[in-house]
C-alpha cells in the first residue's frame, strides 16, 4: 500500500481550488502527465506543466500569499493546473499544511 499525501490542486479551466489525497506519483497526473516546474512559495510548492505556456488554448491564475514575514506575488501568470505540496528536510513531497480555502482565497483567475 502506498502512502497517500494531502494535496491542493488549482485548476484554472473550473476555476476551483480543492484538497485532494494522492500518492506523491500521481502528482504528474494532477497536473496533466506532462514534464513538471517547481515553484517555491512559502514552504511549499507548486508544481505546473513545464511547458504549459507552449501550448494553446490554456487557462491562467496567479496566486499572492502573505504571512508575517513576507509576501509573495508572483508577477507572471501559471498556466494549467497546479498541485501544491510541502516539502520536507530531504526534499521529498508531503501533505499541504494550507488549506484548498486559505488557498482558493489568494488566487486571481486570467
Amino acid at each position: 500500500m502506498q502512502n497517500k499525501i494531502t494535496v491542493i490542486v488549482v485548476n484554472p479551466k473550473s476555476e476551483t481550488v480543492e484538497s485532494k489525497e494522492i500518492v506523491v506519483e500521481d502528482i504528474a497526473k494532477e497536473v496533466g502527465n506532462t514534464p513538471l516546474t517547481a515553484i517555491e512559495f512559502q514552504d511549499h510548492v507548486m508544481f505546473l506543466d513545464d511547458n504549459g505556456l507552449l501550448r494553446e488554448n490554456q487557462n491562467h491564475f496567479r496566486i499572492e500569499y502573505e504571512d508575517a514575514l513576507e509576501k509573495y506575488i508572483f508577477n507572471e501568470s501559471f498556466t494549467g493546473n497546479g498541485v501544491i505540496t510541502k516539502i520536507d528536510d530531504e526534499g521529498f513531497s508531503i501533505s499541504a499544511t494550507l488549506t484548498a480555502e486559505d488557498v482558493e482565497q489568494n488566487i486571481t483567475w486570467i
